[in-house]
């Protein structure tokens, strides 16, 4: 039996430098959930082909409508909670917060599984693709199948063994089949779902999983609390967290997904945690690290704040001066700028969880 990856010794770690065809999803799903991108799925050209409507132009009628805020795109607040932009910058940065989490924690994929074995593996979520792409290439003998909610995901050139298309993680059920995949892969969900969705979310993974004890159910998340802050950083967290909340966030979902894992009925569940530094005083890790969070930080501005604008006019501020008494979009950026310099001085740093069990 060889493993994919062999779980560290240490729970913890500090870096300072650097499908068969009944699981096989329908072709396209109408979508309200969380995600990102631009683009169009194969199986929407296919669509396209029969419908006499371009590619791009069968998305556009699929995918839920987007909003432009600050010269990014963003889903409507009231189809769902995600805070970040679904464009093509917002790609770019998932592309290089997998590079950094994947050095952080020197490997793709933590739990033993029998690689041995012909299966599945399932990426819920899976963005540009990226860990599909890698994983697809160093496990020819696997079929690895991720889902996003927009086809930013490669459409024409990937590995014979990758699969990818269009999927809900809010529906009651993911076109995925029960009892099915060797390992089931989630992260960077924090910002998509609310705290009421998580629980029936994980749920539906867990079905996925091969039962026996030879399935594996995989999360990781960024704590968006960065630690060791300086006092300008700390006002800057104060508004997101904020945010977070009116959106029904749960910021402190991080250092609980063990026990999201042991909910579902997970057993043998691990956790790890490693942390990144921020910055310069991180090496050549801090400063990649800190580009990722540079440009989370900027398609957060737009959300932010609008939030911090609404809230001020919900506690009673006049309208015709609110803008006055909030921050402005030239205010953000000196106080970024601020924040970017203060973090060599206090030493900070995120921290990232990877919590992985089986299924009995």
């Amino acid at each position: 039996m060889t493993s994919a990856a062999s779980p560290p010794s240490s729970s913890s770690s500090s870096l300072s430098n650097p499908g068969g065809p009944a699981s096989e999803p329908a072709p396209v799903s109408t979508v309200a959930a969380t995600g990102h991108g631009n683009g169009a799925s194969k199986s929407t050209t296919s669509l396209a082909k029969s419908s006499g409507l371009s590619a791009d132009e069968l998305a556009a009628r699929i995918l839920p409508l987007r909003r432009l805020l600050g010269g990014r795109e963003y889903y409507p607040d009231k189809t769902l909670p995600y805070l970040l932009p679904c464009d093509e910058q917002e790609s770019e940065r998932l592309l290089l917060q997998h590079y950094v989490i994947r050095y952080a924690f020197g490997s793709n994929i933590i739990p033993p599984i029998d690689t041995t074995i012909a299966g599945k593996v399932l990426d819920c979520g899976c963005g540009p693709g990226t860990w599909v792409m890698e994983m697809a290439t160093e496990y020819e003998d696997l079929d690895f199948y991720g889902f996003d909610i927009s086809p930013m995901y490669p459409t024409a050139i990937h590995p014979k063994n990758a699969h990818f298309s269009m999927g809900n993680l809010l529906d009651p059920k993911i076109p995925f089949a029960s009892d099915s995949y060797l390992l089931v892969h989630q992260r960077n969900m924090l910002l998509g779902l609310t705290q009421d969705a998580w629980p029936g979310v994980v749920q539906d993974l867990f079905r996925c999983v091969i039962p026996g004890g030879h399935g594996w159910l995989q999360l990781s998340e960024v704590d968006p609390i960065w630690s060791r802050p300086g006092p300008i950083s700390r006002s800057v967290l104060k508004m997101l967290n904020e945010t977070a909340q009116n959106r029904n966030v749960d910021v402190l979902l991080p250092s609980r997904l063990d026990q999201v894992l042991k909910d579902v009925g997970c057993e043998n569940v691990k956790m790890m945690m490693v942390e990144i530094p921020i910055g310069p005083w991180g090496g050549k890790i801090g400063m990649l690290w800190r580009d990722v969070l540079k440009a989370e930080m900027e398609a957060l501005k737009p959300i932010v704040l609008q939030a911090a604008l609404e809230n001020a006019i919900a506690g009673g501020m006049d309208v015709a001066v609110c803008g006055a008494e909030m921050t402005t979009a030239e205010e953000w950026e000196e106080m970024m700028a601020q924040v970017w310099a203060e973090m060599d001085q206090y030493h900070t740093f995120s921290r990232v969880y990877l919590a992985y069990g089986q299924k009995p």
